[in-house]
């Protein structure tokens, strides 16, 4: 045992519960106190778990002081105030000594009392297989023994001081009937009084002996021995009662009065409760019960007082303003005021409106948070009858309950919103009556419901240019299907989106429409390729575009021996493409024009006499010539006939007429299949013979 903690435990977190006593099992502990204001026992098992615990009393103040094992379970004793609930019937009036038999799993056997009409107290017990020994004190005597006999022994002899007087009492909880008739062997020392009292007269010995009325056989015999001694006495006897921050002063008395040292050391058995000097002087500090002991300097004799201290208490009156009295009622410093303790007052032809804390009626006293902290004055509120009208807005915002007088309209509350509905009107209970605010008048007390109906939405669709999408209606918060989608030459539908700018998506599976909503469409445009069919000439790559754009001209093809003539629409060159103007709508195909490219045209063209009767024709070679044909007139702007087709540079021009002039051109050829591609006209040449 190291003294370490091996486990620590409270029952409750209010300043007034307490353990007060402990006892050991062979499975855990037993503890005794109070919580509250009632008894409390809680057993333990060996690792602090709470095992059963149980609460003993009524609406007094109720505690354990005691706890003990016994032969069938468990013994606690201690005092109780209560005549009520668990001590009905039990009460003698006063604080009454308590003693409660538990069996081992916490259930009560049997409860006992003992005491008169004032202060008595069990603060101690014992128990073995003879009986049960409990030890206390009583307002009007020190001690009193309560002893259970049970089988009947001979006890031991008791000490007891000179001028002690006690009470005899005997229970026997399995015959509760069965008393005890007292004998002293020496009345001169220890007489017996009525009702079981014991004095103490002087010092000596003496026996007690008691007979049991059931049977005279049945005998207890008590030796006793008094010495001689100190008593101890406190004035007042009774429970001292004191709020917080008042004091009080106990005074003592101590016999004999001729006793050489009569000083008493005052203690508190819980100073933060209430604290007292070494003159007695009790001073409270907070709420609780506390027992302030005086004990004389010689022979350590005691006298207790219980002091309870509560919150100072305040008067509240109760000014009905005509109505019936109320009267005054007490309440502690800080209590909430019960309705249910105050009886209504009546007033004919009023309604009673609750209690207010000024005349004029503008502050009501709320009994949920309102508190008593001085005297007080509380004053009625009467009504004109008026009933209660409740409006329920179904799920829709919050509307107050008001009060209408009898056979008077009712104002029209605030229209009440509920996000997705309609407001249809309030209606009576039976939910088909409307209730017409400007008719219908108040005769009993009113529940109206609100009406609602579902808002339903358009939801439309901007196809952002692309084929018209019929609108959709939804009801709130639902989702709609997907339309068809829209078409749009030259562009590929992406979705729909919630803006225009198309940056966030609409997810039909998800999103709900909770308002009228265009949503808008999402198009991508399409590209197309543009291809090159150069008819034979050098390859040309292909160019790709947006819808609906132009194009640039490409590098102009190479074919030999022709030249190009530009691109046309279609493979029969009837159509050319403008690449400044048209624009590509889908996949195209241009095809380029081709003209074969002429011969040169022949110069240094002569004409030279070779006879008398024959000219002689020459030219300079002309490039990309196939072949050449030489024409002939009489005059120069004449008709020239050809004369001659030849692939020669020079013809000699025979059989011709003296003295006449001969006019001559010449032209290239080139054949290009069976066709001859001419080259332009020479400059005509003439000469005479």
């Amino acid at each position: 045992m190291n003294g370490n903690v091996v486990w620590k435990k409270a029952y409750d977190s209010r300043y007034s519960s307490a353990y007060n006593a402990i006892t050991a099992t062979d499975d855990g502990v037993i503890v005794a106190g109070m919580v509250w204001n009632d008894a409390l026992i809680v057993k333990y098992d060996m690792a602090g778990n709470v095992v059963w615990k149980k609460t003993f009393g009524g609406s007094g103040v109720d505690g354990f002081n005691a706890v003990t094992t016994s032969t069938d379970g468990f013994l606690a004793v201690g005092a109780s105030f209560s005549n009520d609930l668990d001590l009905d019937h039990l009460n003698h009036e006063g604080e009454d000594a308590l003693m409660v038999q538990y069996d081992r799993d916490g259930n009560v056997v049997w409860k006992k009392t003992i005491g008169g009409t004032t202060y008595d107290v069990f603060n101690d017990v014992t128990a073995n297989e003879q009986g049960v020994l409990a030890v206390g004190s009583a307002s009007y005597k020190d001690y009193a023994i309560i002893l259970d006999l049970r089988p009947l022994n001979q006890i031991q002899q008791i000490t007891l001081d000179y001028s002690a007087s006690f009470r005899f009492v005997t229970i026997n909880p399995a015959d509760a009937s069965e008393t005890f008739n007292w004998t002293s062997s020496d009345t001169s020392i220890i007489p017996l009084y009525y009702g079981g009292v014991v004095g103490v007269t002087d010092n000596g010995s003496a026996v007690l002996e008691g007979t049991s009325t059931k049977n005279n056989e049945d005998k207890i015999r008590i030796p006793i021995q008094v010495n001689e001694y100190v008593k101890v006495t406190i004035s007042p006897e009774e429970t001292l009662y004191l709020t917080t921050g008042t004091s009080s002063k106990l005074t003592t008395l101590v016999t004999p009065v001729d006793a050489t040292n009569q000083h008493i050391n005052w203690t508190s058995s819980d100073p933060s409760i209430a604290t007292v000097d070494s003159n007695g002087n009790v001073t409270a500090i907070r709420r609780g019960k506390v027992a302030v002991t005086a004990t004389s300097e010689v022979g350590g004799y005691k006298a207790k007082v219980l002091v309870i201290v509560s919150l100072p208490y305040h008067k509240v009156s109760f000014n009905s303003n005509g109505g019936t009295f109320v009267s005054d009622r007490y309440y502690e410093e800080g209590s909430l005021i019960d309705r249910l303790e105050i009886p209504l007052p009546t007033k004919a032809g009023y309604v009673f409106g609750g209690w207010y804390k000024d005349e004029n009626l503008t502050n009501p006293w709320y009994e949920t948070s309102d508190r008593v902290e001085s005297d007080t004055t509380l004053y009625a509120k009467w009504n004109i009858r008026s009933y209660r009208v409740d409006f329920y807005p179904t799920n829709g915002s919050q509307t107050n309950t008001i009060f209408v007088y009898e056979n008077k309209l009712i104002p029209e509350p605030t229209t009440p919103k509920r996000t997705g509905y309609t407001f249809g009107g309030w209606y009576k209970e039976d939910g088909k009556t409307q209730w017409h605010f400007s008719t219908d008048k108040i005769t009993t007390g009113t529940m109206l419901f609100a009406k609602w109906t579902l808002n339903s939405y358009t939801v439309n669709f901007n196809s952002m240019g692309g084929s018209a999408v019929s609108a959709i209606t939804a009801n709130h918060n639902t989702t709609v299907t997907t339309p068809l989608a829209p078409k749009r030459t030259g562009y590929t539908f992406v979705g729909w989106t919630k803006d225009s700018s198309g940056k966030t998506p609409w997810i039909f599976v998800s999103d709900k429409v909770t308002s009228n909503t265009t949503l808008y469409a999402k198009w991508r445009i399409n590209q197309y390729t543009v291809n090159f069919n150069s008819n034979g000439g050098s390859k040309v790559s292909a160019k790709t575009t947006n819808y609906n754009t132009t194009v640039t001209a490409p590098t102009v093809p190479k074919r030999t021996g022709y030249t190009f003539g530009g691109w046309y629409k279609e493979s029969s060159l009837k159509t050319p493409w403008r690449f400044s103007s048209d624009k590509v709508t889908k996949n195209t195909t241009l095809y380029a024009k081709w003209t074969v490219t002429p011969p040169a045209t022949p110069k240094s063209i002569t004409v030279t006499k070779s006879s008398l009767t024959s000219l002689k024709i020459t030219w300079s070679k002309a490039s990309g010539a196939s072949g050449y044909e030489l024409y002939r007139a009489t005059k120069s702007s004449g008709s020239y006939t050809l004369i001659k087709s030849t692939t020669s540079v020079q013809v000699t021009n025979s059989n011709l007429k003296r003295g006449s002039t001969y006019y001559y051109k010449v032209r290239a050829y080139k054949l290009v299949g069976t066709k001859k591609v001419y080259s332009g006209w020479s400059v005509i040449r003439s000469a005479k013979l």
